[in-house]
């Protein structure tokens, strides 16, 4: 069975494909209006998991909400060294357990 993670800001193109990719046999969609609504979904789902949300809104809404959801936010543009940094911190913690 396949799993497709569907992330768009418009219901309809999420409903549309979501259809689509049902017609398609052993399907299973994961579907999300942006990317914290996918990250929350996906930790539902699967538990507790790490998350970066990489975006260019820079409101106080989206970094209340990921603070809220504890997740990682990066600002577009994204600076490489952010990522590798974040990342680096992460593995550095995995290894530690």
């Amino acid at each position: 069975m396949s799993t497709v993670l569907i992330v768009d800001d418009y219901p309809a193109v999420r409903k549309n494909l979501r259809s689509l990719l049902e017609g398609l046999s052993s399907v299973v969609c994961i579907e999300a209006g942006n990317g914290l609504d996918a990250i929350v979904e996906l930790r539902w789902r699967l538990g507790d998991l790490p998350a970066i949300l990489i975006t260019a809104d820079r409101s106080p809404r989206v970094r209340n909400a990921a603070r809220a959801h504890n997740v990682r936010l990066l600002q577009k543009p994204l600076k490489p060294a952010s990522l590798r940094a974040l990342l680096g911190q992460w593995r550095m913690q995995v290894a530690a357990e």
